[in-house]
């Protein structure tokens, strides 16, 4: 696959070619008309990748498209109404590659008709970057017209992925396939983070093999020579200053006395929550220190702005799930069933943590794409949490540990409230544990 198709070279379906009354005399429109919708959802696509989702405004998108205000409401009611077009856009091409999806067999040609549908995803991912990077979670937490939108893709796709399994399973089930296609593109979006601008045809290549080498192993478990290969030697997919296990600066020092220890732990409790609950953008020192009960003066004696805060509160919340992260009962999962109770313990202590500290990054992600200083130091600290993982697959005999671990990295991101859903509360976690034996310990 070459590299993404940059916004200009996107060509955007449309449901409804006309104007919006009372906007417009003539609500049919021509080529002239076409073109300028058109140029509007290229802009706005743009102005969303640059300033995020809550930052983006009608002036910024309208001087982008160089518009008038008058011209943009003719064919959009809104910023939500023209973000919905483009998802609706991107939903209706992804249940189109999900269609298009030949039978998936045990077999090499099974991996390959996988390996197809992976590259046309990933695809789209990079026309449609923008959305998954930063603009569709506080998008959907905002709208729920978008959210149920959204949903529907989501469960169109996975029961096209269930429907293609050959052997059919007589399983209704769709937490299995729901959380592959998840997870597919969530390992997209931390390649993207870990790697920047520098990702290389080779690089690409090598994170969607290994997205369909998962994929595979879930729904057959392992077929030596097709979904798990010899080891070969491979340049580092991830390179400094990504793995560079550094400090990340952040806050004056850590007070020496009891009670300051205290109130800056409050404060950085209070920054958690109003991180999360207001989103980076929009939380103010003013919202914090009222949630902590201190005085701006306290507040400035720890901190010296809301970046500040937000990168010791990152950096705490990954090192806690760092911890969990590098404790995978590896041993356990490679025994019969009786290993069982331990990886339940520790999917149990993941998920809790996860609900924990899950808000903060997503909010991290969000922020991240738009401060080049901050988003190195996210990656920095995303990597305490990925390296675990290499290390940990790089005991199997065969695969690439390095591109494996971006996929385990996002299967375990997904593990929570987005499949709550589906589960009866009983399922997930067995389904989880049987796919954890078969995609990445390698066992049935």
């Amino acid at each position: 696959m070459g590299p993404p198709a940059s916004p200009e070279q996107v060509s955007f379906r449309v449901d409804r070619p006309e104007r919006r009354a009372p906007f417009a005399d003539a609500p049919t429109m021509g080529e002239r008309g076409l073109r300028t919708q058109q140029r509007i959802m290229r802009a706005s696509l743009e102005v969303f990748d640059e300033v995020g989702y809550h930052r983006a405004g009608i002036a910024h998108i309208t001087a982008r498209a160089g518009c008038s205000r008058p011209a943009f409401y003719q064919y959009f009611a809104s910023k939500e109404d023209v973000f919905r077009r483009l998802f609706d856009d991107l939903g209706h091409r992804l249940v189109a590659v999900a269609d298009a999806l030949q039978p998936v067999t045990p077999d090499s040609l099974g991996w390959h008709a996988l390996r197809d549908f992976v590259t046309d995803h990933a695809e789209l991912y990079d026309r449609f970057a923008p959305l998954f990077h930063s603009s569709l979670t506080p998008a959907i937490a905002t709208d729920s017209v978008l959210e149920t939108r959204v949903e529907d893709v989501r469960l169109a796709m996975a029961e096209r992925l269930r429907a293609a399994v050959r052997p059919r399973s007589r399983s209704r089930d769709l937490i299995l396939p729901t959380l592959l296609l998840r997870a597919a593109t969530r390992a997209h979006l931390y390649r993207d983070y870990l790697l920047g601008g520098r990702i290389s045809s080779r690089a690409r290549a090598r994170v969607e093999d290994a997205v369909t080498d998962v994929m595979h192993r879930a729904f057959f478990g392992v077929v030596p020579g097709v979904n798990l290969r010899p080891r070969r030697p491979q340049p580092p997919l991830v390179v400094p200053p990504a793995l560079a296990r550094r400090h990340v600066a952040g806050g004056l020092g850590a007070p020496s006395g009891s009670v300051g220890r205290s109130t800056r732990a409050r404060i950085l409790e209070a920054g958690r929550e109003v991180f999360a609950t207001l989103g980076y953008h929009d939380v103010t020192v003013d919202a914090v220190v009222e949630r902590a009960q201190v005085s701006h003066g306290i507040f400035y004696r720890y901190f010296q702005n809301i970046e500040d805060l937000f990168v010791v509160v990152a950096d705490a919340a990954s090192r806690r799930v760092a911890a969990v992260m590098a404790d995978v009962p590896w041993g356990a999962l490679v025994l019969p069933r009786g290993g069982s109770p331990a990886v339940r313990d520790w999917l149990g202590r993941h998920r809790k943590l996860y609900a924990h500290d899950h808000a903060v990054f997503r909010v991290w992600l969000e922020g991240n794409w738009f401060s080049p200083e901050f988003r190195a130091q996210g990656a920095a600290v995303m990597a305490q949490m990925y390296e675990p993982f290499v290390a940990q697959l790089a005991a199997r005999p065969a695969g690439d540990p390095e591109a494996d671990a971006f996929v385990l990295f996002a299967i375990l991101d997904q593990v929570d409230a987005p499949l709550s859903k589906l589960d009866d509360g009983r399922r997930l976690p067995e389904v989880l544990l049987r796919f954890l034996r078969r995609a990445f310990a390698c066992v049935d």
